[in-house]
This record gives structure tokens, C-alpha cells and sequence, in this order.
């Protein structure tokens, strides 16, 4: 009886996760890139391929909400410390942080991605000028923050910030 040697080949190829259900996610505007916060850390995916693209490590603090600028240009991320950074993607790296007063749940940023608002636990909005890195507003709600959104008018002159609490 003659033996037939078979061989198998096979091919290592490691699959990363990038998403825990339930953790911070944000999509840009144009669709190709995808955002998402696994423990502390921030995950780069190309959502057409499901390839991690880049992993930013994080503070070392459960991230509690990320928003990407409609140009997508920008990234802001809160966590449990209270830490807002911003991350730009050209640069693959953190350009700004600083301490906010208390935990933020909701961002949003304008259309124009000029501005970046943050909703606290606190009751306090914080507004930031992206392009100059600086606090412009700051407001104060007896409650949680729960959501945000900006308007713009066609001419920049007019710009509305509404606000959602618990």
C-alpha cells in the first residue's frame, strides 16, 4: 500500500480587535476612517477593509467619548481623568491637553471643524477654538450634559450651541 504524504500549509495572520461593545466610536464624514476606544487606548480602522490602521495608547484611563472633525483632520478624546487631548492624524500625535473640570460623555464639533464642544458631568460646556488651541466659552448647567449640537450660518456670523441635561 503505497502512503501518500500530504502537507497542509498554513498562513499566521493575527487579528487585532478594535472595538469592545459599548466604548466611544466616531466615523468620518467622508466614511474611511473609523475611530474607536478599546480600554484606554484609540484605534485607527479603515472600515472598508477592517484593517487596524494605527493604536494610539492612551492615558492610561478608560476613554469616555471621542469626536473626530468633519474634515477629519482632528481627533478630541476625553477620559475618566478628565484629560482632553487633541490628536492630529497628519502628525500622528497629541498637539493639546489639558484638565477639564469634570468627566465628559458628549462632544460635537461645528461643521467647519473650527470648534469642539464638550459636555460635562458637571453641568459645564466647554467650548474650544481648534485652529488657535484655546478655550473661547465656557457655561454652566445645574446637570449632566447629555448632548450637544452647533449651528453655523453660511457667513460665520450667527452660531448657536444647544444643549441637552439630564
Amino acid at each position: 500500500m503505497d502512503s501518500e504524504i500530504s502537507q497542509v500549509t498554513y498562513i499566521s495572520k493575527d487579528i487585532r480587535p478594535f472595538y469592545m461593545g459599548g466604548s466611544p466610536i466616531t466615523l468620518s464624514q467622508n466614511g474611511k476612517t473609523l475611530v474607536t476606544a478599546l480600554l484606554d487606548d484609540i484605534v485607527i480602522v479603515d472600515p472598508q477593509t477592517n484593517q487596524v490602521i494605527d493604536q494610539v495608547e492612551g492615558d492610561g484611563q478608560s476613554i469616555t467619548c471621542l469626536q473626530m472633525t468633519p474634515d477629519g483632520k482632528m481627533l478630541a478624546v476625553c477620559s475618566t481623568s478628565q484629560q482632553f487631548r487633541l490628536y492630529d492624524f497628519e502628525k500622528k500625535k497629541f498637539v493639546k491637553h489639558f484638565k477639564l473640570p469634570a468627566a465628559v460623555y458628549t462632544m460635537v464639533a461645528d461643521s467647519t471643524s473650527t470648534l469642539i464642544a464638550c459636555g460635562g458631568s458637571d453641568g459645564s460646556i466647554n467650548v474650544y477654538d481648534l485652529d488657535n488651541q484655546y478655550s473661547t466659552h465656557r457655561f454652566n448647567l445645574p446637570s449632566t450634559i447629555s448632548a450637544l449640537a452647533i449651528f453655523n450660518s453660511k457667513d460665520k456670523k450667527t452660531w448657536l450651541l444647544a444643549s441637552g441635561d439630564t
